[in-house]
């Protein structure tokens, strides 16, 4: 074969190589582009998730704490109702102010329920079944109240058997704070994605039996 025919052809070849070289190269370099591309969306997409739980989690806790408050008002107003009596000029005054303070405390116990719906949108299944749980118990600590509130009529033992129950359970209300603090907490440190998982269609579906 003539030399410069052969030279010809082994620069062809070493050229295609190159280029299949370089080829492979851009191809792998950019598939590494794109891993880290995705890798940086799902890192600013879950650190997006974590501060819309915790704020999620942050409102319902400033929500029950003003609650509480005004669950501690109208306890104040109720008692001073039930001391003074529903037949004298202070005791109406004093009725009338555990009335405006009870509907203070229903008040924010909507707000309450309502942060409880939201933080339903941002969580897990099992998330949300436990700040149900947690706002069930606070709702409690209400009915007691207004239990108590209602006892105007009843012998002094019934009244003071509710009051009772109402003050048993405010303060056990700390403890439940605490401990959902505690499981709030254990649920952002470990940070789960809360997207529904894709349903399979019915022919990815393998039968049973």
């Amino acid at each position: 074969m003539d030399p410069t025919i052969k030279g010809a052809i082994i620069g062809a070849v070493a050229t295609a190589v190159g280029a299949a070289i370089a080829w492979l190269g851009a191809r792998s370099q950019a598939k590494a582009a794109l891993e880290v591309v995705r890798i940086q969306a799902r890192t600013q997409r879950m650190d997006g998730l974590w501060q819309m739980r915790r704020a999620a989690y942050g409102d319902l806790l400033d929500s029950v704490e003003t609650l509480r408050s005004k669950i501690g008002a109208a306890a104040d107003a109720v008692g001073d109702a039930h001391r003074h009596g529903a037949h004298t000029l202070a005791g109406g005054q004093a009725r009338d102010r555990a009335r405006a303070a009870r509907e203070e405390m229903l008040s924010a116990l909507a707000a309450m329920r309502h942060k409880c719906t939201v933080l339903g949108l941002s969580v897990t299944t099992l998330e949300a079944g436990t700040a149900e749980s947690f706002g069930s118990v606070v709702t409690g600590v209400v009915h007691d109240l207004i239990a108590w509130d209602d006892a105007t009529g009843m012998l002094d033992g019934d009244r003071d058997e509710l009051r009772r129950i109402f003050f048993a359970r405010m303060e056990a209300l700390p403890h439940s704070v605490d401990h959902f603090i505690d499981m709030t907490r254990g649920y952002l440190q470990t940070l789960q994605d809360v997207a529904p998982e894709r349903p399979r269609r019915f022919w990815q579906r393998r039968s049973v039996g």
